[in-house]
């Protein structure tokens, strides 16, 4: 689910980087599933805004980086969207304590990362969330 080109490039890890002059993905830019698996996740955000709008439910969406198994990226391309474990609980534990009149909203959760190109600064206004890891501790040489 990209915006444009470059964030395209980005998704796919043919850059490591948002291109000088790119601004990052928000949380209320138009998705463009890609795949058939962005599609299906995509089905899943508008599936919890039909329960939220219908039902008056809260549905707190979470667009989730790149989590990875010993926590640390192995590939270049991880960087930008990576989302360390301590990060990923603190946005649940904020989700899960978030106000019940917050009955629909999407955040993304990726770490402080220098490279990342999805804007966190709604889940900060909104949650409070702030994360805490990034993956400029990671040498990029040392990755495949």
């Amino acid at each position: 689910m990209v915006r444009g080109l470059a964030h395209g490039r980005l998704a796919a890890g043919k850059l490591d980087r948002l291109p000088e002059g790119e601004r990052m993905l928000l949380h209320t830019d138009p998705p463009r599933p890609d795949t058939f698996y962005s599609v299906g996740k995509l089905f899943g955000e508008h599936t919890g805004r039909l329960f939220s709008d219908r039902y008056g439910m809260s549905v707190l969406v979470i667009r989730v980086g790149a989590v990875l198994p010993d926590d640390k990226p192995t590939l270049v391309r991880e960087l930008p969207g990576y989302l360390s474990h301590r990060d990923l609980v603190s946005m649940i534990d904020k989700c899960l304590a978030a106000p019940p009149e917050l009955k629909f909203d999407i955040f993304h959760a990726v770490s402080d990362n220098s490279r990342r190109w999805r804007d966190t600064d709604h889940a900060r206004q909104v949650l409070g969330w702030t994360p805490v890891d990034s993956s400029d501790v990671f040498d990029p040489k040392a990755l495949a």
